[in-house]
C-alpha cells in the first residue's frame, strides 16, 4: 500500500511544478517590457493643451512680442512741429548766410565770365547779411547752457568769428555797388569763403563736440 501513496505524492509534485513554470515565465515577460510612462518634464497642462495653444503661449512670452523695438516706438511717436520750428532757431537760421554767402563769393570769383550776374551776387550778400544778423541774435540765447562748461571758450570764439563774418557780408553788399572796388571783389570773395568756412567749422565743433 505504500507504493500508490508514493506515486500519488510524486504526481502531485510534478503537477505543481508544471503549474509554476508558466507563471514564472509570465512574470519575467512583464519585467522585460514595462508599460509606457509619462515624461517627468511634461506638465499636465502642457499635455492637455493643443499644439496651437502652446505655440501661441510661446510667441506671447517672447521679448519681441512684449516690448516693441525703439525704432518702432519712435515711428509711432507724434511729431511736435511747433517745437521743431521754434527750438534751436540759431541752428536752422545759420545755414542761410552760409549758403547765400558762399554762392555770392563764387559768382564774384568768376566775375570775368559772369559779369551779368554781379547784381545777383550783391542781392545774395544783402540777404545773407540779414540772416547773419538773425543768427547772431538767436545764437546768444543758445550759448547760455554752455557758460561755465569746458565748451565756453569754443562758443565765445565761434561767436566772435560769426560776428566778423556778418560784418564781411554787410561790407560785401556795399562794395558790390562801389565802382572803384570792383577790381578787388575776387580778393574779398576769397576772404569771405575762408571766414564762412572757419565760422561753420567752429559751429560744428560746438554742436557735435570736438573729437
Amino acid at each position: 500500500m505504500r507504493l500508490p501513496s508514493a506515486a500519488f505524492t510524486l504526481g502531485a509534485a510534478l503537477v505543481a511544478l508544471a503549474a509554476a513554470r508558466p507563471a514564472a515565465a509570465h512574470k519575467g515577460h512583464a519585467h522585460a517590457s514595462p508599460s509606457p510612462s509619462v515624461s517627468p518634464l511634461a506638465s499636465p497642462a502642457a499635455m492637455a493643451a493643443p499644439p496651437e495653444a502652446a505655440a501661441a503661449t510661446t510667441a506671447s512670452s517672447s521679448p519681441a512680442a512684449v516690448s516693441p523695438s525703439p525704432a518702432a516706438a519712435a515711428a509711432a511717436a507724434p511729431i511736435d512741429w511747433r517745437a521743431g520750428l521754434l527750438e534751436h532757431t540759431h541752428n536752422k537760421i545759420v545755414h542761410f548766410p552760409i549758403a547765400l554767402g558762399l554762392s555770392a563769393a563764387v559768382i564774384l570769383l568768376g566775375r570775368g565770365r559772369w559779369a551779368a550776374y554781379q547784381p545777383v551776387a550783391a542781392a545774395l550778400l544783402g540777404v545773407a547779411a540779414v540772416f547773419a544778423l538773425a543768427a547772431y541774435l538767436t545764437g546768444g540765447a543758445q550759448a547760455e547752457p554752455f557758460m561755465g562748461t569746458p565748451t565756453e571758450a569754443l562758443v565765445k570764439q565761434h561767436e566772435t568769428q560769426g560776428t566778423l563774418t556778418a560784418i564781411l557780408l554787410v561790407a560785401g553788399a556795399i562794395l558790390t555797388h562801389v565802382r572803384g572796388a570792383q577790381r578787388w571783389l575776387w580778393l574779398y570773395a576769397l576772404f569771405l569763403i575762408l571766414a564762412i568756412s572757419f565760422t561753420g567749422f567752429l559751429g560744428g565743433l560746438v554742436a557735435h563736440g570736438a573729437m
